[in-house]
Formats: structure tokens, sequence, C-alpha cells
């Protein structure tokens, strides 16, 4: 960052900006020793212990240790591409399974997928993110802040009061659910601009719709 900083004042005929991106509300399986095939029938427990544990046929760890509090019997998780679904099941407090109803592959640090009225649940900024954002936004003067799993422009209010002061030199937004796609315009009254995620909204939306979302 040092070195970017002193090469921006050196050019500053160019233009050049710093991006910070958030970990936000996403929710991601840990590292695999190898892909894992999963069939339908198949139960296994998606647990919270640390995101540094190695997943499992048995046991997905993943990276939100808030997750299992909001779930609910019956949440349909959409793991990687679309094609690894299950249905929640037995819920407990670091812990819940799921059966697998469409079969696919499991692979290091895929995305997950949960319903919107649960993701809503969950903090929009993780601790780490505040963190990050007091310790480093301001001080390697960062000029954007990408957070992902932005559902709604009182998403972008929470974030601004994280931001204090440097609120007016930072510009956050991530359009990458369908929620945040019905939600666009109270988005954008709130941001400085977004980032359109096509690769995630793509997977709750069919390809032919998700060229003209």
């Amino acid at each position: 960052l040092k070195k970017y900083q002193e090469a921006k004042r050196l050019r500053p005929y160019k233009t050049c900006a710093l991006m910070m991106d958030m970990r936000g509300r996403s929710i991601r399986t840990s590292h695999v020793a190898e892909p894992i095939v999963f069939k339908e029938g198949d139960v296994v427990e998606i647990r919270t212990d640390g995101a540094d544990i190695t997943s499992t046929r048995e046991e997905i760890q993943i990276n939100y240790f808030d997750l299992p509090p909001v779930m609910r019997e019956g949440d349909m998780v959409i793991i990687g591409d679309r094609e690894l679904r299950g249905e929640t099941k037995d819920i407990a407090r670091t812990s819940f399974t799921i059966e697998i109803k469409a079969g696919g592959v499991l692979k290091s640090h895929d995305i997950i997928k949960i319903p919107s009225n649960r993701i809503q649940q969950l903090p929009v900024l993780m601790l780490d993110d505040k963190i990050d954002i007091k310790e480093s936004a301001g001080k390697y003067f960062f000029d954007y802040i990408v957070v992902p799993k932005v559902l709604s422009g009182r998403d972008i209010q929470e974030i601004r009061l994280t931001l204090g002061e440097q609120a007016q030199e930072l510009d956050y937004r991530q359009i990458d659910t369908l929620e945040a796609l019905q939600n666009f315009e109270g988005i954008i009254k709130q941001a400085d601009g977004v980032v359109i995620l096509r690769n995630e909204l793509g997977m709750e939306l069919e390809p032919e719709k998700l060229m003209i979302a």
C-alpha cells in the first residue's frame, strides 16, 4: 500500500483508485483436501467451529458463526454454482444439518446461498469488517469500500454510521442477490455507486432473466 501511495503521488496525472473489499454477509465454506461429491439423500452437518478447519464429507465448516440461529427447518441452502442444494433439517446453536436434494461437488471456499429473509437477519458488516474500516480505511486512504449482500438502503445507512467521519470519502455497494436487485432504487439513493455481480445473481436467476436484470 505504501508503494502504491508513493507511485500515485509521483503520477498525479494518472487515474487510479484503491478499493477495500469487505466480507459482509458473504458466507463461504472452508478448504477441502480434494473436491467432495455429494449425492441426493446424503446428510451433512454445516458447522461454525472455524473457517481454518478443513471440511469433510461429514462436516462442512463455514466462516459465519452467527448463521445457525437464523436458519429454519426447510430452508434451502445452495452451495457453489447452483448444482449442490440441500434442505435444512436439525438446527443447533453452532451447527445445522442439511439433506442433499440435488447432488454436486463441494470445492474449497465455495459460496453458500441462503434465503434472503435469513440473510437480512445477519449484520451487514462482520466484526472484522468494522475493525478493518476503523484501522485501515482512513489510514491507507481507500477510495472505495465494497460490501457484499447489501439488501436495502437501510444497510447503506448502517455502513455510514460505522464509517463515521470517513463516510464522505468512501463509496460502498454491491448488487449480488435477488432482493438487492429488487431494492435497486433504494440502494442507489443511498450509495454513491454499485457493482453488479452477475455470477452471484446467476445463482438465483435463470440465464435468460439474468441478461435483462
